[in-house]
């Protein structure tokens, strides 16, 4: 039982991904037409929002946990 749910993590991680570098790629094209409404621009935004976030979550984190490693 442990093994397939570490199996369906694995896969649902997977199609996760999947989704998010299709979704990158609509986002950001090779070759861009700059239109009056650029919808893209704030997928864009968003995205860039979202990712800082993480980061900062995850650099926040580490530099918390840091310094206990050395007690």
């Amino acid at each position: 039982l442990e093994s397939a749910a570490y199996l369906y993590v694995f896969y649902i991680s997977l199609i996760t991904f999947r989704i998010l570098f299709d979704y990158a790629r609509w986002i950001f094209p090779v070759v861009e037409y700059k239109g009056t409404r650029d919808t893209a621009q704030k997928h864009r935004r968003f995205l860039w929002v979202l990712l800082l976030a993480v980061l900062g979550n995850f650099i926040y984190d580490v530099v918390k946990i840091v310094p206990t490693l050395f007690q």
